[in-house]
């Protein structure tokens, strides 16, 4: 099921009786004050007609089962502790349910087109392994380069100038929609290499310590809990 970032606020506005705020990485264009509230009153009509088209509003203007069930996912998108953001293509919110396992998932699949899911953190390990081939079990262990297996400085210019053909995956995370950590793992020819974004630092790491740091980030539920809690 593909949402256009109009029904995606449509469904906001339905979790909350109306609209609250922006979505958390997902934000509307800035705008004046004076502007707002007619770029406001455009987008939910295009996004109730959207959900219309896709069979989430039925014939009486009403919300399907169907609907409600998305809304609730992005609610719980919205009001979560923690998320990550990677690659600019996957928005998570982390842990959401009361045994710490989900993630809520919105992934941008095109222009102005948008999966919203809820999937196992394992699940989800396994959707970014999957589109990054260096993180794959084929690829042979490497260890840190000895030169450089402590962080220094290192600017984002120079980075570009030498790395920007490297494969690397970037994710960013939050707590409290307050960015936390920013890191790009960087598969270079001479060694696996972490670049810190908010310090502008730079290290190489083993491949374990990069697995480490992905799961970490991503917050995967892989130790299983020792109490049920059932909503």
């Amino acid at each position: 099921m593909i949402f256009t970032l109009e029904s995606l606020y449509a469904l906001h506005m339905l979790n909350y009786n109306g609209y609250s705020e922006d979505l958390f990485l997902l934000p509307l264009p800035e705008l004046t004050d004076e502007e707002k509230p007619v770029q406001l009153k455009q987008i939910l009509e295009k996004g109730f007609s959207d959900l219309q088209s896709m069979g989430l509003i039925d014939e009486n203007s009403e919300p399907t089962t169907a609907c409600m069930a998305k809304a609730v996912y992005l609610q719980k998108y919205q009001e979560a502790y923690s998320h990550c953001e990677v690659d600019d293509k996957y928005f998570c919110a982390q842990l959401v349910d009361s045994n710490r396992w989900y993630h809520i998932v919105i992934e941008k699949v095109d222009k102005n087109a948008y999966r919203l899911d809820r999937i196992h953190s394992f699940q989800f390990l396994g959707t970014v392994i999957k589109e990054h081939l260096f993180l794959s079990e084929k690829i042979p262990e490497r260890d840190p380069n000895p030169a450089a297996a402590e962080w220094r400085t290192y600017s984002e210019e120079r980075l570009i100038i030498y790395y920007r053909k490297a494969p690397a995956l970037r994710i960013t995370s939050y707590s409290g929609q307050n960015k936390s950590r920013d890191y790009l793992y960087l598969n270079a020819p001479s060694a696996i290499y972490q670049y810190d974004v908010l310090e502008q630092r730079i290290r190489s790491i083993s491949t374990d310590e990069l697995k480490k740091e992905i799961i970490n980030q991503l917050k995967v539920r892989i130790q299983p809990c020792q109490k049920l809690v059932f909503p």
